[in-house]
C-alpha cells in the first residue's frame, strides 16, 4: 500500500499477531472497534513503544527499504500512542465534545 498511514496499521496489527497467537483478539479489536478495553490498549501501547523504540530493530519479517518510510511510520505511531483508546476516555472526550458544540444553542446534552 502506497499510504503510509494504511501501511503503520498493518504493520501494527500484524505485530500485534506476531507478539503472541493470544493477541489476535486484540488484533481485532484494534481493527473493528471504535474504542479498546483496557488490556487491548495496554497491548496497543506496548507495540506502538516497541516499533518506536528505535534500539529495538524492526521485526525480521519487516523490510522497510528507505529511512523516508520509517519516519512516515513512526510519525503514525507517536501520534497513535499519545492517543488513549479506552472506551472510558472515548467517552470522556464525547462527552466533552458534545458539551462544546452543545454550548450557547439552548439544546440539552442527551448524553
Amino acid at each position: 500500500d502506497l499510504s503510509p498511514s494504511t501501511l503503520a496499521r498493518n504493520v501494527v496489527l500484524l505485530s500485534l499477531v506476531a507478539a503472541s497467537e493470544k493477541n489476535i483478539g486484540h488484533a481485532i479489536a484494534v481493527w473493528i472497534d471504535a474504542f479498546l478495553c483496557n488490556e487491548t490498549n495496554e497491548q496497543l501501547r506496548a507495540v506502538l513503544k516497541q516499533l518506536l523504540d528505535k534500539s529495538i530493530p524492526f521485526p525480521e519479517w519487516l523490510k522497510i527499504s528507505d529511512t523516508r518510510t520509517a519516519k512516515a511510520l513512526r510519525k503514525y505511531w507517536r501520534s497513535w500512542l499519545t492517543e488513549s483508546w479506552s472506551a472510558s476516555t472515548v467517552a470522556q472526550e464525547r462527552e466533552k465534545a458534545m458539551s462544546v458544540r452543545n454550548a450557547g444553542h439552548g439544546r440539552v446534552n442527551p448524553y
